[in-house]
């Protein structure tokens, strides 16, 4: 378990370190054509520097690439023809982002499979219901006017019944013989 968890944390920085270096090489070149055309929005958009990008939480990270690969896509014509970067080095930089944004929940999401895995049944029928009652069903209440057909086919269907036919019956409480008293 302590080798996976080594090589789970090199694995996510080799990820974190491929989007660092290709935000960065496609980054600068944005911001070279952002100086050349005056386009201070772009220049926003895709500033950024190794010291930046080193320190930055993988959420920040994540938010900068994705602004760059957004203004890259915007502007891959430019970048393809006045600085060779094709299609397929930007659809690199998008694959490298998706990489480590999977990684960056993978732990949040063990944590949660193991929670689940561990509640009882009763727990369980507890949390989904609650999502039924908490969630579902208020977002049903739109369709009540609308489509009342599939309202009331949807509430139908959350009704659950109780066959008595296939458990058995509960046992009835055994009553101690009464005594007559003695005199």
């Amino acid at each position: 378990m302590r080798w996976r968890r080594c090589c789970d944390a090199a694995a996510k920085q080799d990820a974190r370190d491929a989007v660092e270096a290709q935000a960065l090489a496609i980054g600068s070149q944005l911001s070279q054509l952002a100086a050349k055309t005056n386009d201070a929005m772009l220049a926003a958009n895709v500033a950024c520097d190794k010291s930046t990008l080193d320190k930055a939480p993988i959420s920040d990270l994540l938010v900068t690439a994705n602004k760059i690969s957004k203004a890259a896509a915007d502007n891959s014509a430019v970048l393809a023809s006045d600085y060779l970067i094709d299609a397929a080095e930007l659809a690199a930089f998008s694959a490298a982002i998706t990489k480590l944004d999977g990684m960056k929940t993978a732990p949040q999401v063990a944590v949660a499979d193991r929670k689940v895995a561990g509640m009882s049944l009763a727990d369980g029928i507890v949390f989904v219901r609650a999502i039924y009652r908490n969630e579902l069903d208020k977002l049903m209440e739109k369709f009540k006017k609308t489509q009342p057909d599939f309202y009331g086919a949807y509430f139908a269907a959350r009704v659950i019944i109780d066959r008595t036919g296939t458990h058995a019956a509960p046992a009835k409480p055994v009553t101690p013989p009464v005594v007559p008293p003695t005199p």
